[in-house]
């Protein structure tokens, strides 16, 4: 995959980049704004109307085939674009609206099922274009929230290492090491994450790609997906309803956190610090949505086949559960320094 880095880098598109003929992949109200800034016009538009098969497969037909899919947008975006390119046999541009997170720079066409998220086949980008000017125009928050999916490896690894002392798959401690390393590349650049320079946002696109890499090469998603993966998969299944994906994940590395007997306070922390909105109101749940997910997440584990994490054998009862909501509402310092203002 060829990575661009630079500004209106969708206003310059080029023929030998858009293998003709072009089909515009867009969420609504993206569709407009692409358009308004594409030179080269395409041959055809399509709009995102849901991750599911139907949905994905309805749109795929309305691209021309063995051409080129150019996806605009956010998450949902991202994954329509790469499952008609994959349908279609045709080369595959992404230009994020936002840094929405895997979906920019894994290769799996991701479908949504019944049962959470399932993979269909494999379709990496071909060109992969970071436009800052898009991005400061208008994806900021969705941006910010992409380090859900950097901050899974948190939770991933506590998982592996619980895992292993009940006799599951030996423990690497090499492995979570090196894998915990991309979390402490992400801390290192907090204030440029939420000033979004043009090397906070690099540094977004170089960290969910080395997630992908070390995944890659170990054969394995064990020490970057854990519990916070089965807890956003089962909240959109229990809700019936898609979430954004980044900020869905953090409150997920929160909530999980605290399950594994974890203080969440640091990860509140950073998430504060960096403007991230995660928590349920924010992301879209109410308490008893939450409680009824957290209630499911055992037997949605099971059912699921993950490998087993900390919610295998955890006593969700309903003390634990409010333990865990009152856990995450809890502020994270009792001082001035809650309240960001710069």
């Amino acid at each position: 995959m060829e990575i661009k880095y630079g500004r209106k880098l969708i206003e310059g598109l080029q023929a030998d980049e858009l293998r003709a003929p072009v089909c515009l992949v867009a969420e609504k109200g993206g569709r407009e704004r692409a358009l308004a800034m594409m030179v080269k016009k395409p041959d055809a538009v399509a709009l995102v109307a849901g991750l599911d098969r139907a949905g994905l497969e309805a749109l795929a037909v309305k691209c021309p085939e063995r051409g080129a899919v150019l996806g605009f947008g956010g998450d949902d975006a991202m994954e329509a674009a790469r499952y008609a390119a994959w349908e279609n046999g045709s080369a595959l541009v992404l230009a994020p609206a936002a840094i929405a997170g895997e979906s920019l720079v894994r290769a799996d066409v991701m479908v949504r099922g019944q049962g959470g998220r399932e993979t269909a086949g494999t379709k990496a980008a071909d060109l992969l274009l970071v436009d800052y000017t898009t991005i400061w125009d208008g994806g900021e928050a969705e941006t910010r929230a992409s380090v859900g999916h950097v901050l899974s490896i948190v939770t991933a690894v506590e998982d592996a290492k619980r895992a292993a002392a009940d006799g599951g798959q030996a423990f690497d401690k090499e492995k979570a090491l090196a894998a915990m390393e991309i979390v402490t590349a992400l801390m290192d650049r907090a204030d440029d994450i939420y000033d979004l320079t043009e090397a906070g946002i690099r540094t977004l696109v170089e960290l969910l790609l080395r997630r992908e890499e070390f995944a890659e090469r170990e054969g394995s998603r064990r020490l970057i997906e854990g519990s916070e993966h089965v807890f956003a998969d089962c909240v959109e299944a229990v809700l019936k309803r898609p979430l954004p994906r980044g900020p869905l994940l953090c409150l997920a590395v929160v909530m999980m956190t605290e399950l594994q007997k974890k203080t969440c306070k640091p990860v509140k922390q950073f998430l504060h610090w960096i403007g991230v909105a995660w928590k349920p109101e924010q992301v879209g749940i109410t308490d008893g949505e939450l409680a009824r997910v957290l209630a499911a997440l055992p037997e949605f584990e099971r059912a699921g086949g993950y490998a087993p994490t900390a919610i295998r054998g955890a006593e969700l009862s309903g003390p634990e559960i409010k333990r865990l909501i009152l856990a995450a509402r809890e502020s994270f310092l009792k001082s001035s320094l809650e309240e960001r203002k710069d």
